[in-house]
């Protein structure tokens, strides 16, 4: 694959991390669980599962924090090639809280600034069409804040969104059936993939217990992982560890 290298520096790299709205199935309001119960009984006729009180709430424990409607986004982690050649920095910046209006506003700010011409900029992440940008975009509408340029795609035909770089779209090749995770990923393609105790299903347990830097610091090695894969994909040396970054706030250089 290629991809001219003049233009690294135009890519947002780009992870975020997702929580439930509450901690349970029962702080729901009753039209919520009403809602719920019916997503439920479609996951569980499928499957050919008898459906009960239990089941309802373990799937809403296991599953409620990937779906919009039902959740928030509490990490937004991005990252920049701050030069084209190997000898740049890779630097890392991460929005997180629990207050999602403050972290998707505080991202608007740096799209706004820095990413905001669907034509010269780009946004970079692994699974990011599927998952990344419409979740955001859903939770900007839910938030009534306006979108930014770079994820209001809502319409829009696939040549038309260009600007949205998939690592495992890439992999794809095509092949519309395959899904390949970042971690299967990076073992094949010889990335380095830093190991972590937690993974994308502890993400939900672990914010409820009050582990928010542990979610940033997972988030944020993910970020690495997805831009080295990246790089790894157009025939580009990634970056090493010692070219790693971390600065609050992104301080972006044109």
């Amino acid at each position: 694959m290629t991809f001219p290298k003049e233009k690294l520096r135009r890519i947002l790299f780009l992870d975020i991390e997702t929580a439930s709205q509450v901690s349970s199935y029962e702080e729901m309001s009753v039209e919520f669980q009403r809602l719920w119960d019916t997503r439920a009984r479609r996951y569980f006729e499928q499957r050919s599962v008898e459906m009960d009180d239990e089941k309802v709430a373990q799937y809403y424990q296991d599953k409620s924090a990937i779906y919009a409607e039902y959740a928030k986004v509490i990490c937004i982690s991005v990252g920049y090639l701050d030069k084209d050649g190997p000898e740049g920095q890779f630097r890392v910046m991460s929005i997180a809280g629990d207050d999602e209006v403050d972290v998707l506003t505080r991202f608007s700010a740096l799209l706004y600034d820095h990413y905001y011409d669907s034509y010269y900029h780009f946004l970079c992440g692994h699974n990011i069409k599927e998952f990344d940008i419409p979740f955001l975009a859903r939770r900007y509408v839910i938030n009534k804040i306006k979108l930014p340029n770079l994820l209001n795609i809502a319409g829009t035909k696939p040549w038309q969104v260009h600007h949205l770089l998939d690592t495992m779209d890439m992999w794809k090749f095509g092949d519309y059936k395959h899904y390949s995770s970042l971690n299967m990923l990076c073992h094949v393609l010889g990335v380095p993939s830093p190991k972590m105790e937690m993974s994308g299903k502890d993400v939900n347990q672990a914010y409820w217990e009050g582990r928010l830097p542990e979610i940033v610091a997972y988030c944020e090695y993910d970020l690495i992982a997805t831009a080295r894969v990246y790089l790894r994909l157009i025939e580009t040396d990634p970056f090493s560890d010692e070219s790693v970054v971390y600065v609050t706030p992104l301080d972006k250089e044109e």
